[in-house]
């Protein structure tokens, strides 16, 4: 596979937001996203719960 074109995109992504100190936003938005993606990819016998907080 050819990673080297993400992985460099991925990289200036994570310096553009340290350089402006945003660090913290992003972090945040990945673990949201990871979040949303586990609970679309749950089984049927998983139930549904309320792990992602509404934003308020």
């Amino acid at each position: 596979m050819n990673l080297d074109k993400l992985i460099e995109w991925a990289v200036v992504v994570v310096l553009a937001f340290a350089a402006t100190g945003h660090l913290g936003v992003l972090q945040r938005w990945i673990w949201k996203e990871q979040a949303k993606l586990i609970y679309a990819s749950r089984p049927a016998t998983w139930g549904d719960p309320n792990f992602l907080k509404a934003d308020r």
